[in-house]
């Protein structure tokens, strides 16, 4: 099982959600106190840590539509979060 989707920080606010890369994960996991369940994947808003929403893997890699499906999907997110 695996996750197609990026993760974004939902302890942030709304309007400072971005895909995070895994780099910027690692080096968020090493700080001390840092509670990894804000990282949600956007494929699923699964938190960071949990199993994966997909059952196999593509061979090929994420393609522009479905990276802007689901930029789409976080905006719609945090419009809905705005409303209230």
């Amino acid at each position: 099982m695996f996750h197609d989707g990026f993760i974004f920080n939902t302890g942030l606010s709304p309007a400072q959600w971005r895909p995070i890369e895994q780099k910027d994960i690692d080096l968020l996991l090493l700080k001390p106190g840092f509670d990894a369940k804000v990282l949600t994947y956007i494929c699923c808003l699964k938190k960071y840590g949990d199993g994966g929403c997909k059952k196999a893997k593509h061979n090929a890699p994420v393609d522009d539509d479905e990276v802007e499906e689901y930029i789409n999907k976080m905006e719609s997110l945090r419009a809905k979060l705005g409303s209230k």
